[in-house]
């Protein structure tokens, strides 16, 4: 009984995030999928409570690699890049910022944290061109 309440509750959060998925998608063709990701997911971020954390599960299990449904992510909690992957059971508390990452099952991150995509993000080896010009490659972290 208790999971097939979960189920429900599942597909219900996917349902009333139906709206955003569509948008994002007509977005992404409209301005180029990393602008539209990165709208959407500031936009999720601002709804609080639980209800807020519903939707952006069901949001997410749409626009992550992979996102189980028992995640919890938690208000101005957003992530940078798509490229992200969540374990089973992943807690991302309050105005923490992923970015490339795979997060296993069961960890837990705290508020205000930041989970960036390495030291190779950004080249900075010449000084005549400045660091946005110079490339930079985008390293999953793995948690």
């Amino acid at each position: 009984m208790r999971s097939l309440l979960k189920k429900g509750v599942s597909a219900l959060a996917v349902i009333l995030a139906l709206p955003f998925i569509v948008w994002y998608h007509i977005c992404s063709v409209v301005v180029g999928k990393d602008v539209a990701f990165q709208g959407m997911t500031q936009l999720l971020s601002l709804l609080p409570g639980r209800f807020g954390s519903f939707l952006r599960v069901g949001f997410y299990r749409f626009a992550l690699k992979q996102c189980p449904s028992d995640c919890t992510i938690g208000f101005g909690a957003f992530f940078s890049s798509p490229d992200v992957q969540l374990g089973k059971y992943v807690y991302i508390g309050a105005r923490s910022i992923v970015a490339s990452a795979i997060i296993a099952d069961d960890v837990m991150i705290g508020s205000h944290v930041s989970v960036i995509s390495g030291k190779a993000t950004h080249d900075f080896g010449r000084v005549d061109i400045p660091m946005r010009l110079q490339g930079g490659e985008a390293v999953p972290i793995h948690i």
